[in-house]
């Protein structure tokens, strides 16, 4: 087997935003400004804002509504009325740690801080750590660990902002919280040279349409490596044999969970496509929505970074969601899937879509 060989990455606020369909985008604007309103019911006028405060709740409609035009999910700052975030005015590289570049570990650091009327920052404190898969939405292993704390803190006691103005003053913000993500990408798969050219070969046979040769090499290396049930279960897909595509899916998934090896990325993003495909098309509706909270808790964690490559996925949750009444969501996820498709053809389905049902809106 061979070594894998890791390159390093640390991310702040990586924002990937594209434009909205505009009648989805007509509607979350009269949604979010509707739901502010109501939101800001229950809040009181401040002098210093607090970030973690949590006598509002935030709802679904209002969280996906700011997410859709705004590309992140708000906290309870985001949306005072009347009110300006405040905005970084020096960006921060902080340090990966070499032990834990050897060690290849994954994490994450949120850090708490005030942030004063003049954008000098004060009392920091780390509030939550966590390591594990990043990449793997369907890995749930993130442990506390500490290794990744001193570079955080020290990396945010650098940042400089522009300060939070209410009501066109100034104000100072508590415990505003920041979050340093650490990330190590793999640019091999977990095969030998001979595995590997198989594997090669089998994607490049489903490319050129030859299925059931596709299925027949999978077929075989599954045996001995389990990464081979994913171009096994593509190899269904195409030939339209769901039930198979779900099943292979699904052991791959029960191996993986069970072993909890590291997977590249290309491969999370494969086993997601076919997993979700595979539920609509054998029409799990009910599960394929169930999925779709830890799809989104994946996408929040990332912090938007891969969202353009689940636009078909995105669809699939429209559709799911469609076929169960929630229009709402129909809406959101039509809306996600229209930013991020390179698909000409796709995006004018969408558009149509959304024309069609706007009254319901």
């Amino acid at each position: 087997m061979k070594n894998l060989f890791f390159a390093v990455f640390v991310f702040f606020s990586v924002l990937i935003f594209a434009e909205n369909e505009p009648t989805l985008e007509a509607f979350f604007e009269k949604t979010l400004e509707e739901e502010k309103i109501f939101f800001n019911d229950c809040k009181k006028n401040s002098t210093s804002v607090n970030e973690s405060s949590n006598k509002c709740d935030i709802t679904e409609r209002l969280s996906k509504s700011y997410n859709a035009l705004n590309g992140k999910i708000p906290s309870e700052i985001d949306l005072l009325l009347n009110y300006t975030a405040p905005a970084k005015s020096a960006q921060v590289q902080p340090t990966y740690p070499r032990i834990a570049q050897e060690r290849g570990i994954q994490g994450y650091v949120i850090v708490s801080f005030t942030i004063l009327d003049n954008g000098e920052t004060s009392d920091h404190v780390i509030v939550d750590t966590a390591c594990g898969q990043f990449f793997n939405i369907f890995s749930s292993n993130l442990e506390k660990c500490d290794i990744f704390n001193r570079s955080a803190l020290y990396a945010a006691k650098k940042l400089k902002y522009k300060p939070a103005k209410l009501n066109n003053k100034n104000v100072s913000v508590n415990e505003h919280l920041h979050r340093f993500t650490y990330l190590m990408s793999p640019d091999q798969t977990l095969l030998d040279s001979k595995e590997y050219k198989q594997l090669i070969k089998v994607d490049e046979l489903n490319r050129n349409g030859k299925y059931s040769d596709a299925k027949k090499i999978a077929q075989k290396y599954s045996q001995s490596n389990k990464l081979f049930l994913v171009p096994l279960s593509q190899s269904e897909l195409n030939l339209q044999n769901y039930n198979a595509a779900y099943k292979n899916i699904s052991l791959y998934l029960e191996h993986h969970k069970k072993n909890d090896h590291h997977i590249p990325l290309e491969f999370v993003l494969r086993v997601n496509a076919i997993y979700v495909e595979s539920m609509y098309e054998l029409q799990m509706f009910e599960e394929l929505i169930i999925f779709e909270q830890e799809f989104f808790r994946y996408l929040n964690e990332n912090e938007g970074r891969f969202n353009k490559s689940f636009a078909s996925a995105y669809l699939y949750y429209a559709l799911a969601f469609a076929n169960t009444g929630d229009v709402f969501n129909t809406a959101y996820y039509l809306n996600e899937a229209y930013k991020y498709s390179n698909s000409e053809g796709q995006r004018n389905f969408i558009s149509d879509y959304s024309k069609r049902i706007s009254n319901f809106l």
